[in-house]
């Protein structure tokens, strides 16, 4: 049971095709293996025993059973109000569903999104609904086409100029993103906070948990110049 967990922790240093938190589930099988190894171990003959040559006398297996099911009632008990603390919905930062819906309020067919950290991706893929008709600016393969779990990004200098083709644009971002505490890893994600930082400013923001639905519109054309006013409509 232990190689394939841990042959899928070492593949992290590639794309992962799973998401890490969901492998330790596969450890709850650990302490069948540790039980199933222990039971073998009492079941062999004792060697090297008394003077006399007799075996050792084992404890008996009633008591044995007793101790373990007193055992795992302690640890059950000790552990139940962690276990419903953690089963409270206002404990989760990541509600995909509200995120969708304060998405949903607001972006529109047509609009460009982008998502910071691409990982973010999973609520439009969680619920497609919200954002349907959107144009993911930082997409260069969707995740049912290119078998990855959030989809392929975009080369930073195309993500760059399709930035360059839009007057506003839907950011769906991790908070730590929003509040500058956070690091892009690649270079098309280092491009974006740069276009957003410099090209564009917030007009809209929604906050929901650790994310947040943010408008930004752009307030400097891509050739480095204040973005023309609009034209004023002709008087009648």
């Amino acid at each position: 049971m232990g190689a394939p967990v841990l042959a899928m922790l070492v593949s992290l240093s590639a794309p992962p095709l799973y998401v890490d938190r969901y492998v330790l589930y596969a450890l709850a099988g650990a302490p069948l293996v540790v039980a199933g190894g222990a039971e073998r171990v009492m079941a062999r003959p004792a060697g090297g025993g008394r003077p006399d040559g007799r075996a050792r006398p084992r404890p008996p297996s009633g008591a044995v059973t007793l101790l373990g099911l007193l055992a795992v009632a302690l640890v059950l008990l000790q552990q139940f109000p962690v276990l419903r603390q953690d089963r409270d919905p206002a404990r989760r930062p990541d509600d995909l569903a509200a995120v969708a819906r304060a998405a949903a309020r607001r972006v529109r067919a047509g609009d460009a999104v982008l998502y910071l950290p691409g990982s973010v991706r999973n609520t439009a893929l969680a619920y497609p609904g919200a954002f349907r008709g959107t144009r993911d600016l930082a997409l260069a393969a969707p995740a049912d086409v290119s078998g990855t779990l959030y989809g392929v990004t975009a080369p930073a200098g195309e993500v760059r100029r399709r930035l360059g083709g839009v007057a506003r644009v839907w950011v769906v971002a991790d908070r730590a993103v929003a509040a500058g505490r956070w690091t892009p890893r690649g270079p098309a994600e280092r491009a974006e906070l740069a276009a957003l930082r410099q090209e564009f400013r917030v007009a809209d923001e929604a906050v929901r948990g650790r994310y947040v639905v943010r408008l930004y519109v752009r307030t400097v054309s891509p050739r480095g110049g204040p973005e023309p006013s609009p034209p004023r409509p002709a008087r009648r």
